[in-house]
């Protein structure tokens, strides 16, 4: 999703601005936790507010 937030401090959950198969590949540097969340989708134009899959991969 794409999150905008104006000089006022609104947020507005706008279209995002990546395309299918586009992902994102992190390194760790050191021991972690990471969260993953899912927005709703039901209140904004994120994934023609359908939910859809994510994949995520841990590789050591």
């Amino acid at each position: 999703m794409y999150t905008k937030i104006d000089k006022n401090g609104d947020i507005e959950v706008k279209r995002p601005l990546s395309k299918a198969g586009d992902k994102v590949v992190l390194q760790a540097e050191m021991n972690m936790r990471l969260g993953i969340a899912a927005c709703s989708v039901s209140e904004s134009d994120c994934n023609s507010r359908k939910c859809t899959p994510i994949r995520i991969v841990v590789a050591d």
